[in-house]
């Protein structure tokens, strides 16, 4: 934090020798704020790379306009746009399936615990993908599906985040059918929640990227230390791979990822590293995943699915 903030000082000074009328030593604070940009990249561990193509949905169709990634296991990933998914096995694309008819596709997520794909639909339908085929799905609930930005899977619950009840809807997975739901937010404030992700607790993302905690729907406390300032400010996707995984931020403004340790249940985590996403065919960052090991990242922009290897940086 210091360093960012004596290179924050050098950097004004040297801006103000830029605006300088005379524009003397003009070359000379260009070099510098150079230097500086290099500098701050190196203290805050930002890796710039051109990322490796792992699949191109454009291929089977090239009016795709993808919007979410849902990582079944190593080597298998769902793509879905508005519409149609495309299933995606190593680097090759199935053909487009439809979902749901007219019907558009809002949220998608694996349900390991059942080996399915679920998605919320914009007609409050739930559709789950059973041995590939899609299946409308109920619950008890009389006043039918809600919607919201997310949601998750965990066990045999699905987790709904619907800010505008600041509320996280639980549901449980029955033999053909979803439970009524209960409410699990005890005291969170989710009026901006915007995404989530689970494991033994939930952790939520809010419009201009403060992350909540929360254990059993009471609010914890949780801090990321070390994190540059206003790193998530323009985050849309918070994801964590495993209980004991890192913290992956998606900021599609940046065209990057930001990456955090685990708290281990301690209240903290400890910022690692960013990936900025460079080259001319990358497009706006939709989604991403990443496997069980934390041996790849996957980011989805409106195309393509691109890979970055995180044994490196």
């Amino acid at each position: 934090e210091s360093a960012n903030a004596i290179l924050t000082r050098a950097e004004q000074e040297a801006r103000n020798v830029m605006q300088n009328e005379s524009n003397l030593f003009r070359a000379e604070a260009l070099d510098i704020l150079d230097r500086i940009r290099a500098k701050r990249e190196a203290i805050n561990n930002i890796v710039r790379l051109t990322p490796t193509v792992a699949a191109n949905l454009s291929a089977q169709n090239p009016d795709v306009s993808a919007r979410g990634l849902i990582g079944i296991e190593r080597g298998r990933m769902v793509a879905y746009d508005r519409q149609n998914l495309y299933s995606v096995i190593v680097n090759a694309v199935d053909e487009p399936q439809r979902l749901d008819g007219e019907n558009l596709i809002l949220d998608g997520a694996n349900f390991d615990r059942f080996k399915t794909q679920v998605f919320l639909t914009k007609e409050n339908r739930l559709i789950e993908l059973i041995e590939g085929q899609p299946t409308a799905m109920k619950t008890d609930d009389p006043a039918g599906w809600l919607t919201g930005p997310d949601f998750e899977t965990y066990l045999r619950y699905l987790y709904l985040l619907s800010p505008q009840n600041n509320q996280i809807l639980k549901y449980e997975r029955l033999s053909n059918r979803y439970s009524a739901p209960s409410e699990y937010n005890v005291n969170g404030k989710l009026e901006d929640a915007i995404d989530m992700t689970i494991d033994a607790d939930i952790y939520v993302l809010h419009q201009g990227g403060k992350v909540s905690k929360l254990l059993r729907g009471e609010e914890k406390p949780f801090t990321i230390r070390n994190i540059p300032e206003g790193a998530l400010a323009k985050a849309t996707k918070l994801y964590k791979s495993s209980d004991r995984g890192s913290f992956y931020f998606l900021d599609p403004e940046g065209k990057r990822v930001i990456v955090t340790r685990n708290d281990d249940d301690s209240g903290e985590s400890l910022y690692q590293k960013q990936f900025v996403l460079e080259g001319e065919q990358v497009g706006t960052l939709q989604d991403l995943w990443v496997d069980p090991e934390e041996t790849q990242l996957f980011v989805l922009d409106e195309k393509r699915i691109y890979s970055i290897s995180l044994q490196q940086g």
